[in-house]
């Protein structure tokens, strides 16, 4: 298990979650889900859609659940830029 990422949190390059489903929370903040948008500032794309590292079953209107490590499809070369949970209670299998 692996703890969910909402919108706001950070990613390994510096940059920021900046998408979250606005009718589904978790601790408040909205739950990010695959295809939501990442920042990075260390590449010259500067952001990119989030993309699950693996099949898991917890989805939101068919679209699966972001989790700590997913990976943020930017300029940066493939797996350097992961998404990084701010919160350590809610989980999802992945």
């Amino acid at each position: 298990m692996s703890y969910i990422i909402r919108q706001g949190d950070p990613t390994t390059t510096g940059g920021s979650v900046t998408q979250g489903h606005g009718l589904f929370e978790t601790f408040g903040k909205p739950t990010t889900l695959e295809g939501m948008i990442a920042t990075c500032p260390a590449c010259k794309k500067g952001s990119g859609p989030i993309k699950p590292v693996s099949k898991r079953s917890c989805d939101v209107e068919g679209k699966v659940v972001i989790i700590q490590g997913d990976i943020v499809q930017c300029g940066c070369s493939p797996g350097a830029n992961t998404v990084i949970a701010t919160q350590f209670e809610a989980t999802a299998t992945a």
